[in-house]
């Protein structure tokens, strides 16, 4: 049985969410432009929900850029087209876009703009978070950043060049939604023992910001943290970012410690994440949220997901985005060479993800 943090589940979860996804969704089939309208984005002047997941490939996981296969992305996309998803975060890990500090990967940017063309083909817009060293556990860092990423000037140099060519690469794309710094930089800084302060992350986010926002003013800016605080105040935070990302999960906030899972007090949680980060005047996306049968009965999953789901709309927030799209096959072999894993949970020294990303065969 593989249905942790997954599309595939039941029939009923099926419906449910097609039904949810549907009746919240009004993005449509093309994109032509991205705005800002109080507390929502606009796509072509019209308010809209994003209701979405955090893409993970169903064959060769966040290395297909690697082992590039566009047949299976088609058919991830339709699957998820039919469940009713309009948009999609996807993102790409920074080693395969960006070996050497100086060199950002044609081959890789081609084959990062053919993802987005396939998902635009079946009615998906793409969000994309270059600056992934962080995923599922471990740090998936290019060894030229190894260092202090938020305050060594050469790396930050590197980094810029990365947000301003995937920018100058995707722009002209119709199906790009968006750019976001990267999945769970604040994780990633915590993982490195990395203690910036809120003003040098503050000038880190600027510059990072300037590089897409120069190389592309048309489609907003997201800075996909784990949290706020810390190194990563919220006010910092959402002067360098165009929205902001609330990722919650009952578990590691430890909220179903007070209540049921199915419960007001958990479910409420979520509104609260949202009504904190609506207080800076951005709009909110909740950029992550997702449950797994590790945690509570299949039958519960649906029940979680609606509840979530519906709360995140009623509290106004601009989106609603599940993790993740796809499992991880257990039998994947994380690639060890000229990636630097060594920030990473202890297993990942033998290239072996956490059992919580996937199901038990």
């Amino acid at each position: 049985m593989r249905t942790q943090f997954s599309m595939g589940w039941s029939p009923l979860f099926h419906g449910l969410l097609c039904l949810a996804f549907c009746l919240l969704s009004s993005s449509g089939f093309a994109q032509d432009r991205w705005t800002i309208q109080g507390q929502y984005l606009a796509l072509n002047d019209k308010p809209v929900f994003l209701t979405g997941a955090n893409y993970i490939p169903s064959t060769g996981w966040l290395m297909i850029l690697e082992n590039w296969n566009p047949e299976a992305v088609d058919r991830d996309m339709v699957a998820l087209r039919k469940l009713g998803i309009t948009c999609i975060r996807f993102p790409p890990l920074w080693p395969l876009l960006q070996p050497n500090i100086e060199e950002v990967s044609k081959e890789k940017l081609a084959r990062l703009n053919q993802l987005v063309t396939i998902a635009h083909r079946n009615g998906i817009d793409v969000q994309v978070g270059p600056i992934t060293g962080w995923m599922s556990g471990a740090t998936f860092l290019p060894k030229w950043a190894d260092g202090d990423i938020f305050t060594d000037a050469r790396i930050i140099a590197g980094e810029q060049k990365l947000a301003s060519d995937v920018a100058r690469s995707l722009k002209d794309n119709p199906g790009l939604q968006g750019y976001d710094f990267g999945n769970e930089i604040s994780a990633m800084a915590s993982m490195m023992n990395l203690h910036p302060t809120p003003n040098q992350t503050g000038r880190w986010m600027d510059t990072i910001y300037q590089g897409f926002h120069l190389a592309d003013p048309h489609h907003p800016v997201i800075n996909g943290l784990g949290g706020f605080g810390g190194s990563f105040d919220i006010w910092t935070v959402a002067a360098h970012s165009d929205y902001l990302p609330v990722h919650f999960y009952s578990y590691f906030n430890r909220t179903m410690n007070m209540d049921p899972w199915i419960g007001q007090r958990t479910t409420y949680s979520l509104n609260s994440s949202i009504a904190h980060a609506a207080m800076t005047g951005k709009p909110v996306l909740v950029q992550e949220i997702g449950c797994s049968e590790a945690w509570v009965p299949k039958e519960d999953l649906a029940k979680f997901l609606r509840l979530t789901l519906m709360s995140a709309w009623a509290q106004g927030a601009a989106g609603y985005f599940w993790w993740g799209s796809h499992n991880i096959d257990p039998s994947y072999p994380v690639p060890t060479s000229d990636i630097v894993l060594k920030y990473s949970k202890p297993s990942f020294s033998k290239g072996i993800f956490d059992s919580l990303v996937f199901g038990d065969n």
